[in-house]
């Protein structure tokens, strides 16, 4: 068992077989929680990670010389990234876990004079680059980071706040915010000016006021996005027109409060990913695809 209070993140890191914990536990350093799970036998017709037998179990821990701050979010490095395991999202800026189990600044060797860069609640490589990642949060700004150049050179991409984002293809990026704001991007036309950064398409049908830590997730063989409302319903669009889709079986998602983790995952078996959505003390599992030739998805 793990002890850490208030988890904010899982993620997995594939080369390193390591699962990624964080805390969202106000405190002045940045807590990291590692472990690999033994994997079930490989003639096991149903493959299970032995998730009661974790091993390895490493706590790894950075004073950031800020005051409490909050680690949101991970985002594991590509696999070409050997010397790299995840970039951390906090609200005093970016961080990064380099393989030898040590935390970084990501950017200035220690944070500059004056307030810190902002909360950041998620971050995407882009697909054809690994060097190059976008990262999103409180601020009006996505930084569009290169992480071969000097944190200066950095780019900013004026979209307003992003409580999730990811990158689709080599020259767009997906993300959703406040204010029921959901929006496609090209990178390619972020210098024209005055309207680089206007969205190439919207997702009219979204509805997020206010909230940032909420469910969100994007299926990219299916060209879908599975997104969490803020009155506890979940919403299937199009990524390719913006439009909502028709899912009698997502659409009666009832919470509560707003749901705060969804996922699309491919299980052992199965040839297309499913989402799973998790309401209150359950996880639901759904399917989602084309019903006939003319449909979106």
């Amino acid at each position: 068992m793990i002890g850490c209070p208030q988890i904010s993140s899982i993620n997995y890191h594939p080369h390193s077989h390591r699962i990624i914990v964080t805390s969202r536990e106000p405190s002045n350093t940045c807590d990291i929680y590692l472990f690999s799970p033994p994997k079930s036998a490989s003639n096991d017709d149903r493959p299970l990670w032995l998730l009661d037998r974790a091993n390895h179990l490493r706590h790894t821990s950075f004073n950031t010389g800020r005051r409490e701050g909050v680690v949101n979010q991970t985002t594991p490095a590509p696999p070409s990234s050997s010397s790299l395991t995840c970039v951390i999202g906090t609200s005093y800026g970016l961080l990064k876990l380099t393989s030898d189990e040590r935390i970084h600044w990501l950017g200035p060797a220690r944070p500059r004079p004056g307030p810190a860069e902002g909360d950041f609640f998620d971050q995407s490589f882009l697909p054809s680059n690994p060097n190059v990642l976008l990262a999103g949060g409180r601020n009006r700004d996505v930084r569009m980071i290169d992480m071969r150049v000097k944190w200066s050179e950095w780019d900013n991409i004026p979209v307003g706040p992003v409580a999730r984002l990811r990158a689709v293809n080599p020259h767009q990026f997906l993300a959703a915010g406040p204010r029921s704001r959901m929006a496609l991007y090209d990178i390619r036309y972020r210098q024209r000016k005055p309207n680089g950064a206007k969205p190439v398409v919207e997702f009219a049908g979204y509805r997020n006021e206010a909230h940032m830590h909420i469910g969100w997730d994007v299926d990219l063989d299916s060209g879908v996005v599975a997104a969490a409302h803020d009155d506890g319903r979940v919403g299937v669009y199009s990524l390719l027109s913006g439009r909502r889709l028709m899912c009698p079986a997502v659409d009666a998602v009832a919470a509560r409060t707003p749901v705060r983790s969804l996922q699309f995952q491919t299980m052992p078996g199965r040839r297309h990913p499913s989402l799973f959505v998790g309401v209150g003390p359950n996880l639901k599992m759904f399917s989602i695809g084309a019903l006939g030739e003319d449909d979106e998805c």
